[in-house]
């Protein structure tokens, strides 16, 4: 008898503790992005609202907030609410992200060749830039790639500038979560922070649950790898100018 009580009270404390956390739920999602639109980047704000178990589009605010037609009027919530509850297992070091990896460097002197006209339009010696050895870039630590990226030498973009692109989860309790890029290149991890603290998330985890919740087209405003190699060899060039 003593051990059915024990096992009842113990299943009404899980059920509890559960249905405690159901209830924080998130409760809005803002997503900031980018997109082109006649002759210029629009940044734009998308406003989904929690409707039980659908994320529903804000339309009241679609004008004003320069979205485009081809949104997702909808997020299924299963996605948001596994997103949430799995980000903290997802956690990722950085270091790994900025290491130059052969894939990478075949990539870049691919780019090099297909758009060489383009190269030197914008007076890039395209003579310089494939003769910097493969070996040179393999052996750079995260730490000098990470310098070289945001050095202020010639660069093709400029993949360190402000990024707007960002996602907010709203909870019920009235607390944040934040996601951004931490720097706008592919692969590299992205930023979560919340009021107590922040940490980088798996770039491939971020990225399926963009795919999952049909914002795959609207927020990739990242930068090539082969580009991120591209100004990593103006940084080593600039180096060797000096």
């Amino acid at each position: 008898m003593k051990g059915s009580i024990l096992f009842i009270s113990l299943l009404f404390v899980a059920i509890s503790v559960h249905a405690g956390n159901r209830e924080n739920k998130v409760k809005r999602v803002d997503i900031y992005y980018y997109h082109e639109g006649g002759y210029g980047i629009y940044h734009s704000h998308a406003i989904y609202k929690r409707n039980k178990n659908v994320f529903e589009f804000h339309l009241k605010d679609w004008r004003k907030t320069n979205n485009v037609k081809s949104l997702p009027i909808a997020i299924d919530a299963f996605f948001v609410d596994k997103f949430v509850s799995e980000m903290d297992k997802m956690r990722k070091d950085t270091c790994g992200a900025y290491r130059i990896t052969q894939k990478d460097i075949e990539n870049y002197r691919d780019y090099l060749i297909e758009d060489s006209s383009y190269l030197s339009m914008m007076n890039f010696d395209i003579r310089k830039y494939q003769s910097v050895p493969d070996q040179t870039l393999l052996d750079m630590t995260c730490g000098e790639v990470y310098e070289a990226l945001y050095s202020p030498s010639n660069k093709l973009y400029g993949g360190t500038g402000p990024l707007e692109e960002r996602i907010v989860f709203t909870f019920s309790d009235g607390s944040t979560v934040e996601l951004r890029p931490y720097i706008n290149y592919s692969g590299i991890p992205w930023v979560v922070k919340s009021k107590n603290e922040s940490y980088y998330l798996d770039y491939s985890f971020f990225y399926n649950f963009i795919k999952q919740i049909g914002w795959e087209g609207h927020f990739a405003w990242q930068y090539d790898r082969n580009e991120m190699v591209f100004n990593v060899v103006s940084y080593l060039l600039s180096k060797q100018e000096n």
